[in-house]
């Protein structure tokens, strides 16, 4: 481990452990939520701002790229804070870019809060994958992110489909104004659960942070594992940003369909995702890794290749 919080006990379980994951659980599921329910609604923001699918594209892309900025400017001076403190913080910008994206009047205005959001969240995310690391014991780390990453379970199941519904209801604003206020909720819950994190502050002063993340890139491990977890990325938005619009446009669903194909895959995810986890855990992580990988090949070509396909009203796939 990098550090030991004070707050927890040493070779033992801590007694809070579980609630400071369940608190971490709740941090990534509404910046999931956050991020997943602007896929789906492509449709409705291509009707609502008369745009095509690039523009869309660019309302999905502001949040990422915003995001690789961040995290790159960010890296060379965050660690030389609490880690708690510093959650804290990205957390309440992430949230109150969410409640910008929720009043936002036009096109341009809510392509600057995606990129607002995702400036503060895409770093929450990784400052929670490095507190897990920190107070997690290696021999429980893969189900501990198993639990911290099922929350992209529970969004898919419950966010993303609730979000959907709001919106094609009422207004694609209310989803960002519901997710505002819960984040606004677990904001003040990780105030309170989350304990100081300052083990890391030990060696924080060793060097310049530019040297620091220089030194980081100068090893070839490193810039391999940055390179592997780019590709990675790179595979799944060549997917993801458009499934809503290939399925409206192209497979022929209805928008009020398209929780079903959210929910379906969340509920998979569940079981899945503790599972691997622990697998993971006995097994060896690249092993699983690899045998996992090439099994996502198949639903890939399968969702990818629907086009001979229409969900009819009863709920069945049936040829064209």
């Amino acid at each position: 481990m990098l550090s030991k919080a004070p707050a927890l006990e040493t070779g033992t379980r801590p007694l809070n452990e579980r609630l400071l994951l369940f608190v971490l659980a709740a941090i990534q599921f509404t910046a999931t939520v956050d991020f997943l329910i602007i896929l789906p609604l492509g449709p409705q923001y291509m009707r609502v701002f008369n745009i095509n699918p690039a523009k869309f594209g660019l309302i999905v892309s502001a949040y990422a790229i915003a995001a690789a900025l961040s995290g790159v400017t960010t890296g060379v001076f965050l660690d030389r804070f609490d880690r708690k403190r510093a959650l804290l913080w990205l957390y309440l910008g992430f949230s109150l870019g969410t409640l910008f994206c929720a009043i936002a009047p036009t096109y341009e205005l809510l392509v600057v809060a995606r990129a607002v959001a995702g400036a503060f969240g895409g770093v929450a995310g990784a400052f929670i994958l490095a507190i897990v690391g920190d107070v997690i014991p290696e021999e429980r780390r893969g189900r501990a992110m198993g639990l911290v990453m099922s929350s992209f379970s529970i969004a898919s199941i419950c966010g993303v489909p609730i979000g959907l519904l709001l919106a094609s209801h009422i207004s694609w604003h209310v989803p960002f104004f519901a997710l505002a206020g819960l984040s606004l909720l677990v904001l003040l819950a990780a105030a309170r659960v989350l304990p100081p994190l300052r083990g890391h502050l030990e060696k924080a002063h060793d060097a310049h942070p530019v040297a620091r993340l220089l030194a980081v890139l100068a090893e070839t491990d490193h810039r391999m594992a940055f390179l592997f977890m780019g590709v990675l990325t790179f595979t799944g938005f060549l997917i993801f940003p458009n499934l809503a619009n290939y399925m409206v446009l192209n497979v022929g669903l209805t928008e009020k369909q398209l929780p079903l194909i959210y929910l379906s895959g969340g509920l998979f995810t569940v079981f899945t995702m503790n599972w691997i986890g622990r697998w993971a855990d006995l097994s060896g992580k690249p092993k699983v890794f690899t045998i996992m990988s090439f099994c996502s090949l198949v639903p890939i070509l399968l969702v990818t290749n629907c086009l001979g396909f229409r969900w009819s009203r009863r709920s069945v796939f049936r040829p064209c």
